[in-house]
């Protein structure tokens, strides 16, 4: 109990000790941005703030992207959104010398702000790393390492900001994403099987700024207006790292269009010999019935009961019903019961619906949906109109 005592009183004074440091003339507070790095979790670059004062042995940096391994039920929390992510501080040589080791660039931007909000800010930094406060729920599009930057920055300046960009180009989140997973198919399919169509609206620049490399952009270009006066709001820019790596590239080198028009025309093949030969290969049916709906069951998770933001909406369950599963299942009674025509007929009727509408529907889907949804719509139609 004593050494709980004396480990409380030491951290109290500690950070009494950082409130109570009042920032000098010669103080800097800057936005740091990292490049993508090659693994997953990093391939949208990473956002962080400095505090350096010299003159009072002080160089820190303010990161919201981290969060703890032992949090209990931790991969259950990530999948149902319910990750709480938490704003951390360590020495800026210690955040420099990782991000060398990975070969990551970093961009430093000195912030020109007043020597009040210099203060201001790095209080609240500080208020934010304390246990009870520095802690938030992640959210990857409206809530993360840079939009928290982005928004304590702001709240702490004393003037009208404008971003002085004309004609930005209107890009929805999923746009933005695909700028970085373009070069890796499978990954940028594979997410937007699982993102609905609220993916698909048009971002702001203020939404825009959840990318690291936007908020760099966005704020190299903001002006402070301050009693009558326009200033911009970096005041130089410094590159701490600089590395010419590639951008990261799929080891896998088949993209996946090619393999689903390739299963759809092997598919199609087979169909024909069935007809021809007059035999029904009831196990590919099934086969499909189960893999979709299965994705349906996934996408109706992440829709239904997961916190996610735009994991909603998805159009992908007209093609994968999590009711295909009871239907492979039943495919041997469709002569006996009408539960089972009626669910073959409406799984038909959205699958063959979403190929005929893809023009229209407010989503955009990866083409890999296109091959399959149609596969299992000349299959069913088959099994619907050969059984009348």
């Amino acid at each position: 109990m004593r050494i709980v005592f004396i480990s409380f009183l030491l951290c109290f004074v500690f950070n009494s000790e950082l409130f109570s440091i009042t920032l000098s003339d010669s103080s800097e507070i800057s936005l740091l941005t990292c490049s993508p790095g090659q693994d997953l979790y990093s391939i949208f670059g990473h956002s962080a703030i400095r505090v350096q004062d010299k003159a009072k042995n002080l160089d820190k940096v303010y990161n919201y992207g981290t969060f703890n391994f032992n949090t209990p039920n931790f991969y259950l929390k990530f999948a149902n959104g319910k990750l709480d992510y938490m704003l951390s501080a360590g020495q800026y040589k210690y955040f420099l010398s990782a991000y060398f080791r990975e070969e990551r660039s970093v961009i430093e931007q000195v912030l020109n702000l007043t020597q009040e909000e210099k203060q201001n800010l790095f209080g609240a930094l500080e208020y934010n790393t304390q246990p009870e406060n520095k802690y938030y729920r992640y959210d990857f599009f409206f809530d993360n390492c840079a939009t928290r930057i982005r928004d304590i920055v702001l709240q702490n300046i004393k003037g009208e900001i404008n971003y002085k960009i004309e004609n930005t180009s209107e890009k929805t989140f999923r746009v933005l994403l695909h700028e970085y997973l373009n070069n890796l198919p499978w990954t940028r399919d594979g997410i937007d099987l699982l993102l609905g169509s609220k993916t698909d609206r048009i971002t702001s620049p203020y939404e825009q700024m959840l990318l690291p490399d936007y908020m760099k952009t966005y704020f190299s270009h903001a002006e402070i207006l301050r009693n009558n006066q326009k200033q911009p709001l970096v005041l130089k820019t410094r590159k701490l790292l600089n590395f010419n790596h590639p951008t990261p590239n799929s080891n896998i080198w088949v993209s996946p269009e090619f393999v689903f028009w390739l299963l759809f025309s092997i598919l199609v093949l087979v169909f024909f010999y069935e007809l021809k030969n007059k035999i029904h290969f009831m196990w590919i049916d099934m086969a499909l019935l189960i893999l979709s709906g299965l994705a349906g069951m996934l996408f109706s998770y992440l829709w239904f009961v997961t916190e996610h933001t735009v994991t909603g909406n998805n159009f992908n369950l007209m093609w994968a019903l999590p009711t295909n599963v009871i239907l492979a299942f039943g495919l041997g009674r469709l002569n006996t019961s009408r539960f089972y025509r009626k669910l073959l007929l409406v799984t038909f009727i959205l699958c063959i619906g979403l190929v005929m509408t893809k023009w229209i529907i407010p989503q955009t889907l990866p083409t890999i949906v296109f091959p399959f949804a149609l596969i299992i719509s000349i299959r069913l139609g088959r099994l619907y109109f050969w059984r009348q």
